[in-house]
């Protein structure tokens, strides 16, 4: 019958002109029982037909939703943002935060807002940054992608290969600082974007290193700073001539006699009162 599932066969045990009755229960397709629902203008919501104005929702372009999803639908394709319970355009949205952000106190930098505390830091790595990036530095072996993360943001294992303490400095989307003890390692999760890195080292003498990096949203990173090789360590020696040599480390002036010695002979020095013995 159109509209109703087929039923399934039945076996029946008779006799010869024996009458047996054979009942079946047709069931309704699922297309029948929606195209019914329909015809009454119900919907379907949560796995159940309802009736959509009992419930007190409204159309919008073909859709069901209450009035609060119909109004935020309307302002939305109006290009307006929420804000404070009020429907605004964007552009009075940035202007209407930036008015309560400085109410709260704080202040911007690179497009974020910072307690006057947290902004000094984000400069003072900006600065540190741009010191490296400004004068003699290591380029080491770029960061390397290591897996994968489920979020928005970038995870980077920053690692210290050196014997002694260093500071990695992120300048970027926004600013990052972490110091690492020696052959420590440590993860920092950063917004996404393009940066210049730097790693200074605590102790003087050692070169910076630094990179230019863009790391993209959901990877997971590496960055290993293993130091300078011991021969850029090593600083060229000055030549020195045999008389800045002795007045460098206080030799003094021998006399030695014109012939050979056979018993104990003495040798007078000249810058000091003291005579040596040297004995054949």
């Amino acid at each position: 019958m159109p509209g109703y599932a087929p039923t399934l066969p039945k076996i029946m045990e008779t006799i010869p002109f024996h009458k047996e009755k054979i009942s079946f229960q047709l069931e309704k397709t699922p297309q029948t029982i929606e195209k019914e629902y329909l015809a009454k203008g119900y919907i379907r919501k949560d796995g159940n037909w309802i009736d959509p104005k009992q419930y007190g929702l409204v159309a919008y372009k073909g859709e069901w939703m209450t009035p609060e999803e119909k109004t935020a639908a309307i302002n939305t394709d109006k290009g307006l943002v929420l804000y404070k319970e009020t429907w605004i355009t964007p552009a009075e949205k940035e202007v209407a935060y930036a008015r309560d952000q400085k109410e709260k106190g704080f202040v911007l930098f690179k497009g974020n807002w910072y307690t006057p505390t947290d902004k000094a830091l984000q400069e003072e790595t900006e600065e540190r940054v741009d010191q490296s990036f400004s004068s003699e530095y290591r380029t080491p072996p770029p960061p390397t992608v290591v897996g994968t993360i489920a979020s928005n943001q970038t995870r980077i294992r920053v690692l210290n290969g050196i014997g002694e303490k260093i500071v990695f400095h992120f300048s970027g989307p926004r600013n990052y600082r972490i110091a690492l003890e020696a052959y420590e390692s440590q993860n920092i999760e950063i917004l996404p974007g393009s940066y210049r890195i730097a790693s200074l080292a605590v102790a003087p003498g050692h070169t910076p290193a630094c990179w230019t990096w863009k790391f993209n949203a959901g990877f997971r990173y590496a960055i290993v700073e293993e130091g300078e090789p011991l021969e850029l360590r090593v600083k060229p020696q000055k030549s020195l001539t045999p008389e800045q040599i002795k007045k460098q480390y206080g030799i003094p002036d021998l006399k030695i006699p014109d012939s050979p010695t056979s018993k104990t002979k003495e040798k007078e020095l000249s810058n000091k009162e003291k005579v040596v013995k040297i004995i054949p």
